[in-house]
C-alpha cells in the first residue's frame, strides 16, 4: 500500500516508481506463486497453446491474474488490444537471447525448457530459497 500510495503522489499517477527511490523493494508475485507458498503442489507440466509452460497449479492462476490485470477493465478495445500487444512483443523480445543459447547449448529442447520452468517457478515459491531436495540430503549423508 505504502508504494502504491507513493507512486500514485509524487510518480505522477503512477507513471514513474519514485517508491524504489525511498528504499522500498518491489514484489512481482503472481497467484500461482501463492498457491505454492500455501502449500499446492505444482502438479504435472503442461503446454498451453498461445500460453506456453505452465502447471496444473499455475494455470487457475493465471486466470485469477487476468481479473487482476487493470488493462483488462480499460474501456476501449483499441487501447486494451494495443497494451496487451506491446507486453506480448516486449515478453518476447526478452525471450530472443535466451532462445538462442537454448539452441545452442540443449540437446532436448522441450526437456531443457520443461526443467528451466520448473526449477524457476519453485524458485520463484520460496523468494531465492527454496528446499533442499530430500533424496539429495540422504546422498550428501551418504558420501560423509
Amino acid at each position: 500500500m505504502g508504494r502504491i500510495a507513493i507512486n500514485s503522489t509524487l510518480g505522477f499517477g503512477g507513471l514513474f516508481d519514485v517508491s524504489s527511490r525511498f528504499g522500498m523493494r518491489k514484489h512481482e508475485e503472481d497467484f500461482g506463486q501463492t498457491l505454492g507458498y500455501w502449500g499446492v503442489p505444482a502438479g504435472p507440466y503442461l503446454i498451453l497453446p498461445l500460453f506456453g509452460p505452465s502447471t496444473v497449479r499455475d494455470t487457475p492462476g493465471r486466470v485469477v491474474d487476468g481479473y487482476l490485470d487493470p488493462v483488462v477493465y480499460l474501456k476501449g478495445d483499441i487501447e486494451r488490444i494495443g497494451l496487451v500487444g506491446l507486453r506480448l512483443l516486449d515478453y518476447r523480445a526478452d525471450l530472443l537471447s535466451t532462445e538462442e543459447t537454448l539452441d545452442e547449448i540443449a540437446l532436448d529442447r522441450y526437456i531443457a525448457i520443461k526443467n528451466a520452468f520448473l526449477d524457476r517457478r519453485e524458485f520463484l515459491v520460496y523468494d531465492g530459497n527454496p528446499p533442499l531436495d530430500e533424496d539429495l540430503i540422504r546422498e550428501l549423508e551418504s558420501l560423509e
